[in-house]
């Protein structure tokens, strides 16, 4: 499942992987205003945290690895 909320100008888009195995998603975010940057925050190495910024071109189609029963937000700071 995959959701996406704006608050001021913050767009924050999550999601979550309910199943059992490793999963890839490609999301088409190019409904959102022009974006700036973007920070992910996912699934690390572990049970801990990742964190990455993605630039502009790779904030609007990002690709996301899942791990199982995981999970990621982007927030999104548009201009």
């Amino acid at each position: 499942a995959v959701i996406a909320r704006k608050s001021g100008d913050k767009w924050y888009v999550a999601g979550i992987n309910g199943t059992r195995d490793e999963m890839e998603l490609s999301l088409d975010l190019s409904f959102l205003p022009v974006v700036s940057k973007a920070v992910l925050i996912g699934d690390g190495p572990e049970r801990t945290f990742s964190r990455m910024t993605l630039e502009k071109d790779e904030a609007r189609k990002p690709v996301i690895k899942l791990q199982p029963n995981g999970g990621f937000v982007i927030v999104v700071n548009s201009d």
